[in-house]
């Protein structure tokens, strides 16, 4: 690879990376928030409440990002034709 499409490709790559780290920390949130939700203890008599508001302000946050991992994607993979790299497949849940 040239260094002319190295340097596009490095920065797709980390552009992409970086979306994708932004929303697996907002989904790890509402992973913490399941986690605490439900919990009881005895010794305190305290239950911790699922927090739904809160839980649809993350997942809506991580939603906003997908048109944006989407346009990444399609970046990454452009440049991976040029470049001769494998492309990015997108799998959904069925």
């Amino acid at each position: 690879m040239t260094k002319e499409l190295r340097t596009p490709y490095e920065i797709a790559w980390r552009r992409l990376f970086d979306l994708m780290e932004k929303r697996n920390r907002l989904l790890r949130s509402v992973e913490q928030l399941a986690g605490f939700s439900g919990n009881f203890s005895p010794a305190t008599s305290m239950y911790w409440q699922f927090d739904y508001d809160r839980a649809r302000l993350l997942l809506a946050s991580a939603e906003r990002l997908e048109p944006d991992i989407d346009d990444a994607i399609e970046e990454v993979n452009a440049l991976a034709v040029e470049a001769r790299r494998p492309a990015i497949t997108k799998n959904r849940p069925s």
